[in-house]
């Protein structure tokens, strides 16, 4: 069975994608979309390792939530089978795989009849409230993800930023492992 992701964070990365499912995306599998009814914030908190010292810090990463009105975000749409399916589960710990086909649009990807999912959290343990002073967004991440969207265009970064509930988090430098 083959599926279609939608990413809206680090998952627009094609190398940090492909890392995940340890091959290359194909162009004809691939495509930049927006998914419509969602809206794009800062608030999925998990636990992180902070090099070199290696202390746990509570991490603030991108995550989408249903909006009250027809919000659209950017993003980017890839095919991937069941296994890289159940790998991007683990990788998205604690996010939900949820069922977005009917709100995906603006790709040239022929869907067929195969369905479109995304990851987000709901779970009030793992959310956190804007400006929280015990979470911090990554800087690393934070660039990678910006990073992505310039990489296709200065127009669709510019998308992301319109697109992306503005924080007051501070941020944190330095590698990171694992969110638990």
């Amino acid at each position: 069975m083959e599926y279609y992701i939608f990413g809206y964070g680090s998952l627009v990365s094609k190398e940090s994608t492909e890392r995940t499912l340890g091959r290359k995306l194909e162009d004809k599998t691939s495509d930049f979309c927006k998914l419509r009814g969602y809206q794009r914030v800062w608030n999925y908190k998990g636990r992180v390792m902070i090099a070199p010292d290696d202390k746990m810090i509570n991490a603030v990463f991108l995550n989408i939530l249903p909006s009250k009105t027809e919000e659209i975000i950017n993003g980017f749409l890839f095919k991937v089978d069941q296994l890289e399916l159940e790998n991007l589960k683990k990788r998205e710990l604690n996010y939900e795989c949820i069922d977005v086909t009917n709100e995906i649009f603006d790709h040239s990807i022929s869907l067929d009849k195969q369905k479109v999912f995304t990851f987000s959290c709901t779970d009030k343990q793992h959310l956190s409230n804007d400006g929280d002073q015990d979470c911090f967004v990554l800087k690393k991440y934070d660039l990678l993800v910006k990073e992505a969207f310039k990489k296709v265009s200065e127009d669709y970064y510019k998308q992301y930023e319109q697109t992306t509930l503005a924080h007051s988090y501070g941020f944190v430098i330095g590698s990171y492992k694992g969110v638990y």
